[in-house]
């Protein structure tokens, strides 16, 4: 508010109020809009449908209708809500969120929500992990984000053959625990890409070296075509050994010598 002072004295400041006032914010982390994305509000096994207004990684706003028959009085606050965001194609988020604020309408009302985990468990733990590997140059994951349909380029902090982890600025985050991502593409050089569909499966805040709050994210491959699997595979083995090659162009009159030659095919079994 610009003010206009009238009096200071010891006992105090008296000043004249304009007659527009206006509320400024600062988000700690940015709010991004979003694009068709309907969403699923489920609470004690009342349905509400709606759409997605805008989230950041740690909150995010949605408007739901009402119906006669299901009055937004049947909302508890203080209780949990299960949450679905979809596409016409494919279901991108569900998870567990607790409401921090709600905006009621006659027909449509707002609710900002937060989910309950970081972490989600998409498969079932392994006693063997993937080793994970930090490679140089690091590779590139590039993808159109699901919630606001804009372009997003990350650099991979480690890779797996069955996923890999990258970090952002907290201020700008835009993944989510449980979001799922269609279409990723691991870049590992000008043209040498690696197609797969992901998901997020943790998210981890820190400090980083120069006081910046960042956030590692664990992403998992939930599906990729089998000629990419193997392309990735011998880039991993490859990054080990550099003696090791899978599914390599290979001389077949060679190679057919290399079986006769150490008894892997013997006459009669040839």
């Amino acid at each position: 508010v610009e003010v206009t002072v009238r009096e200071i004295s010891e006992k105090g400041i008296s000043f004249s109020l304009p007659e527009n006032c206006y509320q400024l914010s600062n988000r700690k982390v940015r709010r991004h809009l979003c694009k068709g994305i309907q969403v699923d509000f489920i609470q004690n096994s009342v349905i509400f449908c709606g759409s997605l207004l805008d989230f950041s990684a740690v909150s995010f706003c949605v408007e739901v209708s009402t119906m006669p028959s299901q009055p937004f009085q049947w909302v508890n606050p203080e209780d949990t809500v299960y949450v679905t965001f979809k596409n016409k194609q494919d279901t991108l988020y569900s998870g567990e969120c607790r409401i921090i604020r709600q905006t009621y309408g006659q027909k449509k009302s707002a609710f900002v929500l937060q989910p309950v985990n970081d972490e989600i468990r998409r498969f079932k733990t392994k006693k063997f992990r993937s080793a994970r590997h930090e490679l140089s140059p690091s590779p590139n994951v590039n993808f159109i984000h699901p919630f606001t349909q804009r372009v997003v380029s990350m650099g991979v902090e480690d890779l797996t053959g069955s996923g890999f982890s990258v970090e952002e600025d907290m201020d700008n985050a835009v993944l989510l625990a449980g979001m799922i991502i269609p279409e990723l593409d691991i870049e590992l050089a000008h043209s040498f890409k690696i197609r797969c569909k992901s998901q997020v499966v943790n998210r981890f805040v820190h400090q980083g070296n120069d006081g910046k709050t960042l956030a590692k994210c664990g992403m998992t491959v939930l599906d990729m075509g089998v000629e990419e699997q193997v392309r990735l595979s011998s880039y991993l083995h490859q990054a080990i050994n550099k003696n090791a090659f899978v599914c390599n162009s290979v001389n077949m009159g060679a190679l057919w010598k290399f079986f006769f030659e150490t008894g892997f095919i013997y006459p009669k079994k040839y």
